[in-house]
């Protein structure tokens, strides 16, 4: 599994996640392996990913074909929210796209 820390994503669209060393998240293929996983139909489901919420380390789990694993790290100074607005942002992104996450936490 691939893992990135929120701070090296460079684009993110309705087409799916770009990081700053150039891999792509594809959501088409993470809906398709999303919904094999579960054994449903690909027309069944829109989710693209797992997502873990916790106040001190919270992640995505997308399904491409090698998963791909996005951090959100808890910043050691207790005022920075930065992190969860990171991670709200993608959430919500997701829904604005047409997609969604499972919701594991």
């Amino acid at each position: 599994m691939k893992e990135y820390n929120y701070k090296s994503i460079k684009k993110f669209d309705k087409f799916g996640i770009e990081f700053k060393d150039g891999y792509i998240i594809n959501f088409i293929e993470c809906r398709m392996n999303w919904a094999d996983s579960r054994k449903i139909n690909y027309t069944d489901s829109v989710c693209v990913a797992d997502r873990f919420f916790s106040i001190g380390n919270s992640y995505f789990i997308f399904y491409t074909n090698e998963r791909v694993k996005i951090i959100f790290t808890k910043s050691i100074f207790p005022w920075n929210t930065k992190h969860r607005k990171k991670f709200l942002e993608i959430q919500i992104g997701l829904n604005r796209y047409g997609y969604s996450s499972y919701d594991c936490s």
